[in-house]
């Protein structure tokens, strides 16, 4: 195997790990605030956005 393919590897790994830390954070938020709350698209983008914040600090 060669460096090129082991990096992409790795970078593939890197995104499934990130998803799933925002999948995580999506679904405590899910349950802290009520659903009728995170229907609204506005609101719901700002939660993926603190989600994407909370999991680069969480690194």
């Amino acid at each position: 195997m060669n460096d090129e393919f082991l990096n992409s590897l790795e970078a593939q790994k890197t995104t499934i790990e990130q998803s799933r830390i925002n999948c995580r954070l999506l679904l405590l938020l899910d349950r802290i605030f009520p659903i009728n709350m995170l229907q609204s698209p506005f609101v719901k983008k700002g939660f993926i956005l603190a989600a994407k914040i909370m999991s680069a600090v969480f690194e």
